[in-house]
């Protein structure tokens, strides 16, 4: 697949593409269900952008954002909620001080 001619849009998609292992144009058509002509303008056409629904599946396939694969905005990949218990975990650790938090680490790598 040849990237140099591909929008900011399009090395999204084809970034997304990599990490899910989809290989090829066609294969992504056929999982967001259009055509690979549909794909080819999101990947090099600036101002080609997936119709919402379209956008979701995408971004189901990919399993990335689809506010990330659409606008390249917020996080590539959806951020998993935490539990109460990990957030208050991670309340207590980003309140350590650096030496601290060190000692934490390397415990934990262990």
């Amino acid at each position: 697949m040849n990237t140099s001619r591909f929008s900011a849009r399009g090395r999204r998609i084809q970034v997304g593409m990599a990490a899910a292992g989809i290989a090829s144009i066609s294969c992504l058509a056929r999982q967001v269900a259009v055509s690979r002509q549909t794909v080819t303008r999101w990947l090099t056409k600036r101002d080609a952008m997936p119709a919402a629904d379209e956008a979701f599946r995408l971004g189901d396939a990919l399993r990335m954002s689809a506010r990330w694969l659409a606008t390249g905005e917020g996080f590539p990949t959806p951020r998993q909620a935490l539990c109460p218990d990990e957030s208050r975990l991670l309340s207590r650790v980003r309140a350590l001080d650096e030496r601290r938090r060190a000692i934490l680490l390397h415990a934990a790598a262990d």
